[in-house]
């Protein structure tokens, strides 16, 4: 009887465990999902990075199919690859640099807002942009001194507004928009002393310098 006994403690002893494997497995599983249910739909993700972006989707293209925004290195990584933002693109961090990293981004069917980056210095990564639907903003962003990076920029469908940009000293990097949908905006920017990359625009709203 007391052989009986032991053989079926054993028996629920591995029945527990098993049972316990497969908890863990499932929790496991579910907890390193950063994607949403639908993982074939957004791009992969570095490793060790939190992101406060939803998992953005996209076509087989490279389009993302929504607005986004930037706020550290991991949100820029994520970005890589893309050749098209449909919505808005908000550039808004206290860590980066640079802008190295999103190269393949031709257009930005909205907005595109660069504002409020405590030590950006260089707009380089947008090399690669030819046009913006919607506004181009950029704001607030103390250590810029020039537009460098948008060279490839032909039109802005909306507003173009670059203000409180307190190091900036040239607007060189715009010397192919030829076309403002909108109005053009330079105000607050302390250390400007030449207008020098709007050589080549040709068509205005009003003007606000």
């Amino acid at each position: 009887m007391r052989n009986g006994i032991t053989l079926i403690t054993s028996f629920n002893r591995n029945i527990l465990k098993f049972i316990l494997i497969l908890i863990l497995t499932a929790f496991i599983g579910h907890g390193c999902s950063r994607s949403g249910p639908d993982d074939s739909s957004v791009p992969t993700r570095p490793n060790n990075c939190y992101f406060e972006n939803p998992g953005p989707s996209r076509n087989d293209d490279g389009i993302l199919k929504s607005s986004y925004w930037i706020t550290n290195k991991c949100d820029l990584d994520t970005l890589s690859g893309y050749t098209k933002v449909v919505g808005d693109l908000t550039i808004r961090s206290n860590s980066l640099m640079s802008l190295t990293g999103i190269e393949s981004l031709a257009s930005v069917g909205g907005r595109i807002i660069i504002t409020d980056n405590a030590i950006l210095t260089s707009l380089e990564g947008l090399e690669g942009l030819t046009s913006v639907g919607g506004d181009l903003e950029i704001a607030g962003n103390d250590g810029l001194t020039n537009l460098e990076g948008l060279e490839n920029v032909t039109s802005v469908g909306g507003d173009l507004e670059i203000r409180g940009n307190a190091d900036l000293t040239n607007l060189e990097g715009l010397e192919n928009v030829t076309s403002v949908g909108g109005d053009l905006g330079i105000i607050g920017n302390a250390g400007l002393t030449s207008l020098k990359g709007l050589e080549n625009l040709t068509f205005v709203g009003q003007m606000n310098i």
